[in-house]
């Protein structure tokens, strides 16, 4: 259990009191979306494929890609 919030929690973490000069709010969400699949992906709490899919809730829900462009990338 502890692995599974640890994406969620560095995602807040880095969005609440992350101080980036010079990047943007969007910048800042996909920081955010890395370092929570790059604790997943470490961790293995949920499986990869599933992990690889978390840019296609995070990125539309935070406003950073639209589910259309996002989904065009993969």
């Amino acid at each position: 259990m502890p692995c599974l919030l640890s994406g969620p929690f560095l995602f807040l973490l880095t969005l609440l009191f992350g101080d980036f000069k010079g990047l943007s709010i969007d910048g800042q969400v996909a920081l955010a979306s890395v370092l929570w699949m790059a604790a997943w992906w470490t961790t293995e709490a949920v499986p990869i494929a599933i992990t690889a899919l978390l840019p296609l809730i995070l990125f539309p829900l935070f406003g950073v890609m639209t589910l259309k462009v996002t989904g065009a990338t993969y």
